[in-house]
């Protein structure tokens, strides 16, 4: 295989992005490394994960022994004026103890985490501090997590903005690669009058694929993966098998994929 420089996009999803990992662990298994990350919300935990030492497996193994007892003791629930939301206190405490290094200059791999200034309604990009301050700032999903503060800058999900951000590397690598687990067919959508959830969470939806369109018709990464997960909801984290189950052929058609853009 040639030696490039890859560019590793990892988008939003919830827990939809627990397929990140599995596309990960085909970088382990062909014994390559991307050269930089990018992660937006969901993408921006698993790609934290990765950058910082842990192998695909051993983060595969943090999630296979998420069970639903274990997802609801790290919602951390806020009743306020504002509204019922998650601090997201705990999934920070979380992720402090197992990632290998905190810091972006302590990380194994490059990274670049999006998240999105919601009062100067822009998209930021953290490359340095804390990694775990970047993450939580970047899935503060609004309606159910807290908007995080850092330096009097007011955070929002980076998915906003920016749900897969492959355009932030693309001068970084020779090769880029983009994830995006949130992809659906629009006869996917249930026809019903939806609850305040699922109004929340498919308007979500609908933001995220029109931006991804737009993206798309301007630039496009060199491999594009677009997976479907259906029955998977925004906190399903213990369903990582059946999330796996879902996305099969997409890890078999990606490693091809990749194995000939480096042949």
């Amino acid at each position: 295989m040639i030696m490039q420089r890859i560019g590793l996009a990892l988008g939003s999803g919830g827990a939809k992005g627990l397929a990140h990992i599995a596309f990960l662990k085909v970088f382990d298994e062909l014994n390559i490394k991307p050269s930089i990350i990018s992660g937006s919300s969901m993408g921006s935990v698993i790609g934290a994960l990765y950058a910082s030492g842990l192998s695909a497996a051993e983060i595969e193994g943090l999630y296979s022994a998420m069970t639903l007892f274990k997802v609801t003791n790290m919602i951390d629930l806020s009743l306020s004026r504002k509204g019922l939301t998650i601090r997201g206190k705990k999934i920070m405490t979380w992720l402090r103890k197992r990632m290998k290094c905190r810091d972006f200059a302590d990380l194994e791999i490059p990274l670049k985490i999006v998240a999105t200034d919601f009062w100067n309604r822009t998209e930021v990009v953290f490359e340095k501090g804390d990694v775990v301050d970047a993450v939580r700032a970047s899935i503060s999903l609004p309606g159910i997590f807290q908007p995080y503060v850092i330096d009097d800058h007011v955070y929002i999900d980076g998915g906003v903005v920016n749900p897969v951000p492959y355009d932030l590397i693309r001068d970084d690598c020779d090769l880029l690669v983009a994830i995006d687990v949130y992809n659906y067919p629009a006869d996917d959508v249930k026809r019903t009058v939806p609850n305040t959830f699922e109004s929340i969470f498919y308007t979500y939806d609908i933001m995220y694929n029109i931006l991804m369109r737009e993206k798309l018709n301007i630039s496009q990464p060199d491999i594009l993966v677009q997976t479907s997960l259906r029955g998977i909801n925004l906190l399903d984290f213990q369903k990582i098998r059946e999330v796996y189950d879902c996305i099969e052929d997409d890890v078999k058609k990606f490693k091809r994929e990749l194995m000939e853009k480096l042949d």
